[in-house]
């Protein structure tokens, strides 16, 4: 039988927790109810858990407090939070403070996924133990921590790009991650290039007009970018020309499709169509795709990926209005 220590105020929502457990098998979960941080406190002394359910907000403080005072009975005790918030920054406290799982009570009642996602959670909790992953507290979060991440940064329609820095934080994570469970991913490179026109003897090269038109035919590639992006893929602009996209767990060779559509899309993009207009000191503009990924068997860093893309976008883009290419 499995033990849980559930703390929660709403006494409606504590029998629909408690039901939705053992919804299968009555005998599965035993739930022991606290309703307040301090009472979480005091039965995490005097008992041992399975697990704790924890409710962000409590009558007398929040879930996280209960956490820091109660670290040292949580050390072999995974924590999943819980709250009716739909705000990404509740989420991403409860992760900081230590959860390995956060729930969205209205999505878990509605969709009636609870069950099977504490058993998930456990289930992963106990994979890293055994591994070595978790070797402390503050490490249980080491896979579900970067889902918080990706929700902060609000990428979706228009142009909200993860900041580089945050992109390199974000997936330095997802790559131990993927050491750690198996999983793979892929990294997307598209870059943009511009190939300046031959200028007449003693012409100044105009190089503000250049900049102003990259920036404008960058934006509009972004656009479609964000377009076809994903829930969990993080996207940053990694140099003035180029967008890098982290694709989490997906793999080298479904993501060529994706890169492949997404080609089309930019080819038959109003702004690909039009073409350089008269005047301009460049004489085509080229974009390249460039795909790589991250697999088990392949001991290959994330910065390792990113610099192989990166040969791959300056080896391959000069020329052709667009490539994709696996790197």
């Amino acid at each position: 039988m499995i033990n849980v220590l559930l703390v929660e105020d709403d006494l409606d929502h504590c029998d629909l927790i408690r039901d939705s457990l053992n919804s299968v098998n009555p005998l599965e979960f035993r739930v022991v109810f606290a309703h307040s941080v301090a009472e979480g406190k005091r039965l995490l002394e005097e008992r041992d858990f399975s697990c704790v359910i924890l409710d962000h907000s409590l009558p007398d403080g929040h879930g996280a407090e209960l956490l820091e005072g109660a670290k040292h009975r949580l050390v072999d005790t995974p924590v999943i939070g819980l709250s009716t918030s739909r705000d990404p920054a509740v989420a991403i406290l409860d992760f900081r403070s230590g959860c390995v799982e956060f729930l969205q009570k209205h999505q878990v009642f509605r969709d009636g996924s609870l069950r099977e996602r504490v058993k998930a959670a456990l289930d992963t909790f106990k994979r890293l133990k055994g591994s070595g992953a978790v070797e402390s507290f503050g490490l249980t979060n080491l896979i579900n921590e970067i889902e918080s991440v990706v929700a902060s940064s609000a990428i979706g329609p228009g142009l909200s790009f993860m900041d580089w820095a945050e992109f390199e934080a974000a997936a330095t994570k997802l790559h131990a991650q993927a050491q750690t469970s198996g999983e793979p991913y892929s990294l997307c490179l598209i870059g943009l290039q511009m190939p300046a026109a031959p200028l007449e003897p003693g012409a100044i090269p105009d190089v503000g007009h250049d900049q102003d038109q990259a920036e404008e035919l960058m934006a509009a590639i972004a656009k479609i970018v964000s377009g076809a992006t994903f829930e969990h893929d993080l996207v940053a602009r990694s140099a003035q020309n180029h967008l890098l996209l982290f694709r989490n767990r997906a793999r080298a060779d479904e993501t060529l499709p994706w890169a492949q559509s997404l080609a089309e899309k930019i080819l038959r993009s109003e702004t690909m169509r039009l073409g350089p207009r008269e005047g301009d000191n460049f004489q085509t503009f080229a974009v390249c795709i460039a795909v790589t990924g991250y697999e088990p068997l392949m001991p290959a860093s994330m910065h390792q990926l990113i610099e192989r893309v990166r040969r791959a976008t300056q080896d391959r883009v000069t020329g052709s209005r667009c490539w994709v290419v696996l790197a």
